[in-house]
């Protein structure tokens, strides 16, 4: 009995153990098939999208289809699905939209799924499953249509080859101040097609303290006498020199009587003309400072204008400091508050 009784317990430990791993194998099956991962529903997703836009009508077989193909509604078949659906939807054919949707995807979700398909706030299609998962959203853009707005259309570009009688201008400045003794500086260029009877106006805005002679190219253009006084900008009409500039770049000078007030407190000219060439187009990343030429004491302060951030600076100065003349002090460079040149005892034009 003995034996007997060991035989029973074992065959009755095989047969538990046995119940234990098949109850396993259901549950593990169970899950399995009840449970969908994030990463396999975000990949059915995005399928969905992919498919929608990649199926042409054509290839469904549906009496939907061949009805609005028959009423005229549809008359492109290589059209997509998703190209049709966004075409109800702008036509605010809702139902039609739902429709089609349904035909596409009522047999590709699973039954374990939930699934909604929108279009801005509009619903389309909609499977609804209370199953507490994860919820994942996949998106396309659709372009060239907007609810309630006309489908098709037409555009055009054109482009400039030429341009008549265009209006610019150009401009010489006086820094902040300028001295002191005859002060010449550059006109920017003016265009190959400039002449005397393209020239509107020259006009001259400057802080100027006694009378003053202008010249262009070195010819007189007139005589000006300010009369406002007390560091206040005076303007004058020089248009009546325009005969004086030509193309290419000119030079201005301000010619004073007197070296004590040989001087501008900020200023500049203007040339307004018309030109049948494009702007040309500037380097912002570069830019070049031009010194005035001053015939007496070199006293300049100005301002220079960095477009973004430093990479290098370089300066060429051409001068004659002769230091063997006891009014010509120490000739200086300051940029910021930083001296980055210094003479004080060149006898020759350095």
């Amino acid at each position: 009995m003995g034996l007997g009784k060991n035989a029973i317990y074992f065959a009755t430990d095989a047969l538990f153990a046995a119940m234990l791993i098949l109850g396993g194998f259901l549950f593990i099956y169970q899950m399995t098939t009840t449970e969908h991962p994030t990463e396999h529903i975000d990949y059915l997703s995005k399928d969905l999208l992919v498919a929608l836009d990649t199926i042409p009508l054509s290839a469904i077989n549906h009496t939907f289809i061949q009805q609005e193909v028959a009423n005229g509604n549809i008359t492109d078949l290589d059209r997509t699905v998703l190209e049709q659906v966004a075409e109800y939807w702008a036509r605010e054919e809702d139902a039609k939209a739902q429709n089609l949707t349904a035909i596409i995807l009522a047999d590709v979700i699973p039954p374990s799924l939930g699934a909604r398909l929108r279009m801005r706030s509009d619903v389309l299609y909609e499977q609804l499953h209370d199953m507490n998962i994860g919820i994942i959203a996949s998106r396309r853009m659709i372009s060239g249509i907007d609810e309630g707005k006309p489908l098709h259309g037409s555009s055009s570009y054109g482009y400039l080859r030429s341009i008549k009688d265009k209006r610019f201008s150009a401009y010489a400045y006086f820094g902040g101040f300028v001295g002191q003794g005859n002060i010449t500086v550059k006109l920017e260029p003016l265009p190959d097609d400039v002449n005397e009877s393209r020239i509107r106006r020259i006009a001259l805005e400057a802080d100027l303290e006694r009378t003053v002679t202008v010249r262009i190219n070195g010819d007189h253009c007139d005589n000006l006498t300010p009369v406002e006084g007390n560091f206040t900008a005076g303007r004058w009409n020089l248009t009546a020199c325009k005969g004086l500039l030509m193309t290419g770049t000119n030079n201005v000078t301000l010619a004073f009587p007197d070296l004590n007030d040989a001087f501008v407190g900020g200023g500049y000219l203007r040339v307004d003309y018309e030109t049948d060439y494009f702007q040309t187009n500037k380097s912002y990343a570069v830019t070049t400072y031009a010194f005035p030429r001053i015939e007496g004491i070199i006293n300049l302060y100005d301002a220079i204008h960095v477009p973004g951030e430093l990479q290098s600076m370089t300066v060429e100065l051409d001068y004659l400091a002769n230091h063997t003349n006891t009014t010509n002090n120490t000739l200086y460079l300051t940029i910021g508050n930083t001296t980055v040149y210094a003479d004080t005892n060149s006898t020759d034009a350095v």
